[in-house]
């Protein structure tokens, strides 16, 4: 039997719906009107106002806030397409306060991924998957093997890498991939 393809999957703003709620907060509590088409670099306290600065990440340090974040649109749908065919991992960025959140929010979205198969972790190069859906470069440039970005207004200027817009993209994608394997 042959090793199933894997697929490492980020989580935050690739398939929950993070900076357009984080947005949202961020306009009310601070009367702006910031957009995720204002954001052009990874660094988002570089666009928010001053008086605001770090305090940023003060919003998503917030006890039930990543739990209570969307999903884009057919990342359910598309991940249960890639459960059937495919080895799946959500690999996600590892902050203390927010694990117990991002795994309730997981099981109640994606049920079909196994719990063995969610991982926190900072440096997403260590995963040993073939591919790795980002929207962050840094992310994408680092892995080792399969690279596929997730178009972010920040992520535009990365090239050399395949680029998906959404979960039908991704499926198109993974569709594909199963047709050569």
């Amino acid at each position: 039997m042959s090793k199933k393809i894997s697929i490492a999957i980020d989580l935050d703003d690739t398939t929950n719906t993070l900076v357009d709620d984080w947005l949202v907060a961020y306009n009310k509590e601070y009367n702006d009107h910031l957009t995720i088409d204002d954001i052009k670099s990874w660094e988002i306290k570089d666009y928010v106002k001053p008086e605001c600065g770090n305090n940023i990440f003060s919003i998503t340090a917030r006890n039930g806030w990543f739990d209570s974040l969307g999903i884009r649109n057919y990342a359910k749908e598309v991940i249960k397409f890639l459960t059937d065919n495919f080895e799946v991992y959500i690999v996600t960025a590892y902050h203390p306060g927010t694990c117990v959140d991002k795994h309730s929010w997981i099981k109640r979205n994606l049920p079909s991924i196994k719990n063995e198969n969610i991982v926190f972790c900072i440096d997403k190069s260590i995963v040993n998957c073939d591919y790795l859906i980002d929207d962050r470069d840094k992310n994408i440039i680092e892995f080792k093997q399969k690279g596929i970005i997730f178009d972010k207004p920040w992520n535009r200027k990365l090239d050399g890498y395949d680029r998906v817009k959404d979960w039908d993209d991704i499926r198109m994608y993974f569709e594909k991939v199963l047709e050569v394997k």
